[in-house]
Order: structure tokens, then sequence, then C-alpha cells
């Protein structure tokens, strides 16, 4: 199919999940089939978002969106309290109870409104067995890229490959937990990051939830502002990796 032309109409619907005494709502993008399926969890990221959607509208799909008053974190109400976490950081309890104790007031009972968040956040995004989960992110310039994985990088511990590839912006780079893809995006000469599945540090991220629960998993990073880019990346990943599905 050609990507130069819209070719589907994209239809929506919002999905509330109770956190605490608040909700989040997910947005629902869909077009065509519905398949592959991508997700947002940071409502900060609208390069990520709207290079997706663009996507979408050449090729189909699914986006899930969560929105939260555009910020990175979700401020959710419990008792008398007020809680922050960060969206990609709950996937576990250790993930869970940090992101929540590094974002503000701390409680037992706010861990587990947090936790049921994910769970059900999970119930909507998880893929059907051997599909790929997908992830859209954006980073900032010279705060986290590819080079951030290789040898003597802040996270080399949790990387098994990487990939610089000649002539890219580093910013803009595909992070993967399974070697089929690494091997096929790597052919492909763009940035990439294998996973290493057995020594990755245990963030609550959806990265290393999707490891150990093992569902292939692909993040589609890019500079914010990098649309188009991170639209080539994505329909890199429909035309090589995702075929049929």
């Amino acid at each position: 199919m050609s990507c130069s032309q819209a070719s589907f109409t994209i239809q929506e619907r919002v999905v509330a999940i109770p956190v605490g005494e608040s909700s989040v709502n997910v947005v629902i993008h869909t077009a065509g089939s519905g398949r592959p399926a991508y997700v947002s969890l940071h409502d900060d990221e609208n390069t990520a978002v709207d290079a997706t959607l663009e996507v979408l509208r050449r090729l189909g799909g699914t986006l899930y969106e969560i929105q939260h008053r555009g910020r990175r974190l979700i401020t959710f109400g419990l008792g008398e309290g007020r809680y922050r976490f960060d969206p990609n950081r709950i996937f576990s309890e250790a993930g869970a109870e940090k992101t929540v104790r590094e974002s503000g007031p701390y409680a037992p009972e706010a861990v587990a409104a947090v936790r049921l968040f994910a769970s059900n956040l999970l119930d909507i995004v998880r893929p059907d067995s051997g599909r790929y989960l997908i992830t859209v992110h954006n980073n900032t310039q010279g705060e986290f890229s590819v080079l951030s994985y290789v040898q003597d990088g802040p996270y080399a511990g949790d990387a098994m490959f990487v990939h610089v590839a000649d002539g890219m912006d580093p910013d803009d780079f595909f992070f993967v937990t399974d070697v089929d893809a690494y091997t096929e995006i790597r052919s492909g000469d763009y940035n990439v990051v294998l996973q290493n599945n057995d020594t990755v540090v245990d963030d609550g991220s959806l990265s290393v939830y999707a490891a150990r629960e093992g569902i292939p998993y692909i993040n589609v990073e890019a500079r914010h502002g990098h649309r188009p880019q991170q639209a080539r990346m994505l329909e890199f990943l429909n035309e090589h990796i995702l075929p049929g599905d």
C-alpha cells in the first residue's frame, strides 16, 4: 500500500479507568482493521501521537492514548491525599512504589490504587498472543538517546546489543525485547537497542513487564518535533515486521 495518501478514517472512543477516587481517560483511535496497535503512555509526548495518527490514516491500526491534561505524570485523589505517578513505571510492584515515592506524597494505599490502575490498563492494551506490544515515546535532545545504552552509557547494563546507524539522529531509535525484531531493524540501518531481559533493572516499565510475560515489545522513540522521522519508523515496522498484523 502506498504511504503517500490517507486511506482510512479514524474512529474514536474513550474509556475511563479509575485510579483512587479519580479517573484517567484512554482515548482509543481506530482505523481500518484496527491492527497493529500502539500505546502512548505520556500525555506530554504529542509528536508521538501525531506521527502515529498520521500512520493510522495511511495504513490503519489502533492507538491507545492516555490523556491527562497534557502532563507526563498522573495525579489522583485518595482520601485526603493527592498522589502522582509516571504511567510507564507502574507495571511491577517495585516500580509502582518507587514512582509514587519519587513523585510526591507516599502511602501504601496509593501504591495499591496505582497497581489496580495498571492492571485495568493492561486489560485494554495487552495484545493477543504472539502480537507485538508497541509503544510510542518522545525524548528531549541531549537527555536520552540510543547512546544512553552504549558502553559506559547510563543504561548500558540494560542492553544486550546496540546498533548506532550512520547519519541517523541518535534521539530517534527503536527499543526492542526480542532478537528477531532487533535483527530486522538493524538490517534497515535504524538505531536500535535490544533489551537484556536477564539484567534489565526493574523500573516498572512496560518493556520490563513485556519481557517477563513473554510478550514481544517494540518502543518507537523519537525526539520532540521529529514527526516525519517517527512516522517513517512506524512505516518501517508495518512494512518489515508487522505484515499481516
